[in-house]
């Protein structure tokens, strides 16, 4: 599968096997040079012959220095462009993952894949550009010209060479194993260490430091571990591998010194005999050095390509398109039909047989116990899963008929867990609309009380963001995070829980400025507090099981339903939920006895005061 990504680079690769291919060949013709200036030249006080020859060894030397530099340019070039591609591949390939497939991989191990284990590839790669070819000229060469120089002392390299196979299987047998487990290992650390950062809070809240310590100990004492075994056993084959070598030029120079003394063995030859036999040696331990990194690569490989093969549950073969002047026909903008879901390897309906529909211009609130699914609704009306059983209908169109980028676009998701970006604000908040004006970056920041922080003094819309908003408060995050959601042209904006962080009062006041400004598009919310289903134009309760228990406006359901009313009074009292005394109620009247009963509602003088005024300094921090 990777073989694609090396298709682009076929002539740099050419090019890195034909250089390595000629440095060889000049390799091979400086032992035979060297031995005709020992036994001509020298022996025979010939100055010219040696200076001739001497310059002609120095030639091939040369070009032997180009080819190396030209063979490792090459090499490195497409080594590198083929991991650039390889990670470009990875990357865009997790882009179209569904949820599913994140959790069936997990975020430690994909950024190991995409980072670790592509640059293991690389490296093999471009060492096995040059070596594939190197080892075997440089064996075959070696070995004819060493048999061609005197056939009866090269048969000693054969004694070695079983000797050098056998001392690399073995290493083999024993390391493959712990090859294979580094990348293994690698993603338990960074699995330790990405939990560590992320949970400092919970840790430290917990004075499990020294748990976390332990836990983080053992994964690094075990990465550790291994790559000592490795090194060990590196440690003792290379040295071997040199004794051997060591071991069979000693043999030479002893038998070859007798020829020598007979007159049958020249002294240029046997040094040329030593040079050809630490080829054929150094070829062999090449070889050898082959084969202990492929077992790490292969599993490296194996790592990537699974990333590669796995495709997304969500498949986005939609072609229908959404037009603008089809818009309020009378059909609901979301529907729901007898829809169920249930995750992966799980075995139980989180959402069970719903049939709902939300009309344009409404605000429909949903609400119920922890564990009913409301956020994995949310899910599948976004398509980050697919329905089990049933179907959606957005617009009157199946959404599996939609293209993924078209019905995104016409949805405005804020979640729960505000995730924002590192940057100045402006760059997070033109994150859903790049268009945006400065005009309506204050306005949405003003309609989510982020001015209240987000103030000239404090940088204004450059203020910078820290990594995932560490900078900010979770209520600020999520005011952030509102805006963000306000700034994107939708026809559906959905809030999941997006209020969670915010005291009764804040809550109120960002309601009551949302209140005007989407007063023309559909409102879905999840929310665990029935104040924010007071004012909705339809209510759904969801049970434990993933059903719909009921289903109406907020009176309606508290006279009917006794589930929703035992769940209102535990929250508000019967006074505030009624409206009887509407002063009593904390989240409406204290904050402004004005405020319009429902998202529907409003005017476009509301949407128009709430820009506020960036020279004005904010009053202060809200409470979270």
């Amino acid at each position: 599968m990777l073989g694609r990504y090396l298709k682009p680079f076929g002539w740099l690769v050419l090019g890195a096997c034909a250089f390595t291919f000629l440095q060889v060949f000049a390799e091979l013709q400086l032992p035979d040079i060297m031995a005709r200036i020992v036994d001509t030249g020298i022996y025979n006080k010939d100055l010219n012959y040696v200076l001739v020859r001497g310059a002609e060894m120095l030639a091939w030397a040369i070009g032997s220095v180009i080819c190396v530099v030209f063979a490792a340019l090459c090499a490195s070039r497409a080594a590198m462009g083929f991991g650039r591609d390889v990670r470009a591949g990875i990357f865009s390939q997790v882009q179209r993952y569904s949820l599913a497939e994140f959790e069936q991989f997990g975020a430690s191990t994909l950024i190991t894949r995409n980072t670790n284990d592509v640059q293991q590839v690389e490296r093999f790669l471009q060492m096995l550009m040059t070596m594939a070819v190197m080892t075997p000229v440089m064996f075959i060469g070696a070995v004819v010209m060493a048999f061609v120089t005197n056939a009866e002392m090269a048969l000693l390299v054969f004694v070695a060479i079983p000797i050098i196979i056998i001392v690399v299987a073995i290493f083999l047998k024993i390391g493959m194993p712990l090859l294979r487990s580094l990348q293994s290992r690698i993603d338990a650390v960074n699995r330790v260490m990405r939990e560590e950062l992320q949970g400092v809070r919970v840790i430290r809240a917990y004075n499990k430091e020294d748990f976390e310590r332990k836990r983080f100990g053992k994964v690094n004492r075990d990465l550790a571990d291994t790559y000592i075994k490795v090194g060990r056993l590196m440690g003792a084959v290379m040295p071997l591998l040199f004794l051997i070598m060591d071991a069979a030029i000693v043999a030479l120079y002893y038998f070859g010194a007798a020829q020598v003394d007979a007159g049958t063995l020249s002294a240029g030859e046997i040094m040329a005999l030593v040079q050809y036999i630490t080829l054929i040696l150094m070829s062999l331990m090449m070889t050898s050095m082959i084969f202990a990194l492929l077992p790490r690569t292969l599993a490296a490989t194996e790592r990537i390509n699974a990333v590669l093969a796995t495709t997304s549950t969500i498949t986005d073969e939609g072609s229908v398109q959404l037009k603008e002047e089809e818009r309020g026909r009378g059909v609901p903008i979301l529907q729901m039909d007898q829809v169920s879901f249930r995750y992966p390897e799980s075995k139980k309906d989180v959402l069970h047989d719903l049939t709902f529909e939300l009309r344009p211009n409404t605000t429909t609130a949903f609400i119920g116990p922890t564990g009913s699914g409301k956020s994995s609704l949310i899910n599948l009306i976004m398509r980050l899963y697919d329905v089990t059983a049933g179907k959606i209908f957005f617009d009157g169109t199946a959404i599996k008929d939609i293209p993924l980028k078209v019905l995104r676009q016409h949805i405005s998701y804020t979640p729960q867990k505000s995730f924002l970006f590192t940057g100045t604000v402006a760059e997070n908040l033109r994150f859903s609309n790049p268009d945006a004006t400065d005009d309506e970056l204050w306005q949405v920041l003003s309609l989510a009380k982020a001015t209240e922080f987000i103030t000239p003094d404090a940088g204004g819309l450059n203020f910078e963001i820290a990594q995932g908003g560490t900078n900010l408060s979770g209520g600020q995050r999520q005011r952030v995070a509102i805006a963000r959601g306000l700034l994107r042209p939708a026809d559906l904006y959905i809030f999941d829980d997006s209020f969670s962080a915010l005291d009764f009062k804040t809550d109120a006041q960002v309601r009551r400025g949302i209140e005007g400004y989407l007063n023309d598009q559909s409102v879905l919310m999840v929310t665990q507090r029935v104040s924010v289903a007071l004012g909705a134009d339809q209510v759904i309760l969801l049970n434990e099981t993933g059903s719909i228990e009921a289903c109406g406006t907020h009176d309606e359901l508290f006279m009917s339903c006794p589930t929703y009313r035992e769940l209102a009074l535990s929250q508000l009292s019967e006074e505030e939920l009624t409206g009887s005394d509407p002063a009593a109620n904390p989240a409406t009247s204290k904050v402004d006895s004005e405020a319009p009963s429902s998202f529907a509602s409003g005017s476009s003088a509301e949407k128009e005061s709430s820009t506020p005024d960036p020279s004005t300094p904010a009053s202060g921090e809200g409470g979270e």
